[in-house]
């Protein structure tokens, strides 16, 4: 099949939704042979054409990197009469928020194109205003809801998203779930208990305060876990205001880092402990969660969309609200043999439900079965 994806951020954007992206789709390319390209918005000046992991990458023009970049409609649909948009089998867009999803889903609406939606959260955008909180709501209540009624197909990243779309949209259309997933292939270190090192607990996202970050720092400044080091990665709008609160609580033993490859994140991890997981975004599967599962790290997290269908509902790890963290933190960080019940379930669970080879064989019956539909 050929196959273009509508992704309003790509690399050398860095996100859940790019690595989502580049993930399923390069795996599905090189399994199946699809021919699949991402049509992305120029968000950091790169070039616009590439190859990455066997995808072709068309890039747009856009104005300065934002949350939602922007672009001039009009440049954009002279790109994609460019690139010859109407011989593709499917086009697919992704997630309802952005203003390059609306355009899209709008573009092939009134082209009569074949289009299929990935949709990735389960809830409204939230945001520290409650003016542009109430504006997210009422954008994602008109145009969400039209981008989400638009295709002809739905993609759901978890469970969660799934029902989200159905109960507060009304969604209701042939569909899969394929959540980012691993791979049982590569070899697995087994994490071997240091008695004289120091307890590792890890965070990995975004720097933004709907991700939880300044409550993690409050609730282990409280604990006092002297025997422990907290490292966290990432970068965002808010790194400047976690270095002061770092700097504030004098917490000698967290350590902020940059951005840094996905390699290095795996090692992290490999050495990881703990992996903390505070957020109240509602975005539909938190792919660093998936990821630290993968590794065998004990896992505390709060209740958001995707959490429970990861940790088989708190079997596989600890599912708290923000103001029991401190408490989950001292419980995992004291207590080896409790890490050590949680890392053995969590990853037999993920190596059962979250392998890629499942996912690819499912949404590659779920294009064929589409395919064979619009014909």
């Amino acid at each position: 099949m050929k196959i273009a994806i509508a992704s309003p951020l790509f690399y050398p954007s860095v996100g859940g939704v790019e690595q989502y992206t580049l993930g399923l789709f390069s795996r599905l390319a090189k399994q199946y042979g699809h021919s699949i390209t991402v049509i992305a918005l120029n968000t950091h000046g790169s070039s616009e054409r590439e190859e990455i992991e066997g995808l072709s990458i068309i890039r747009i023009k856009s104005f300065p990197p934002c949350f939602n970049p922007l672009f001039s409609p009009r440049e954009a649909r002279m790109r994609l009469e460019e690139i010859g948009i109407d011989s593709f089998d499917v086009i697919i867009t992704q997630c309802r928020y952005y203003f390059f999803t609306a355009f899209m889903a709008l573009y092939c609406a009134r082209r009569a194109l074949h289009h299929i939606h990935i949709e990735h959260n389960a809830g409204h955008m939230p945001h520290r205003s409650p003016f542009i909180s109430l504006l997210s709501l009422l954008y994602d209540i008109s145009v969400g809801r039209a981008v989400l009624h638009a295709p002809r197909g739905m993609i759901y990243v978890s469970r969660d998203v799934e029902q989200f779309c159905n109960k507060r949209f009304g969604v209701h259309m042939p569909y899969c779930v394929a959540p980012y997933s691993v791979d049982m292939h590569e070899p697995m270190q087994k994490k071997q208990p240091d008695l004289d090192s120091k307890v590792l607990i890890v965070y990995v996202g975004r720097l933004i305060r709907q991700k939880g970050i300044f409550r993690l720092l409050t609730a282990y400044r409280d604990a006092k876990l002297a025997h422990t080091q907290l490292i966290i990665v990432g970068d965002g709008p808010e790194r400047a205001a976690v270095n002061r609160m770092i700097s504030r609580y004098n917490l000698r033993t967290v350590r902020l880092l940059e951005e840094i490859p996905m390699c290095e994140i795996d090692a992290l991890l490999d050495r990881a402990d703990i992996f903390v997981n505070p957020t109240y975004y509602p975005e539909g599967f938190q792919i660093s969660l998936l990821q630290a599962a993968h590794k065998g790290c004990a896992i505390i997290s709060t209740d958001a969309p995707g959490v429970r269908e990861l940790l088989d509902n708190g079997r596989c790890g600890m599912i708290v609200p923000h103001r029991a963290l401190r408490i989950a933190l001292e419980r995992l960080a004291r207590d080896a043999s409790f890490r050590s019940v949680f890392s053995r379930r969590v990853r037999a669970f993920t190596a059962d439900r979250f392998s890629w080879d499942s996912t690819l064989s499912r949404v590659q019956e779920f294009l064929l079965s589409y395919a064979s539909q619009k014909s």
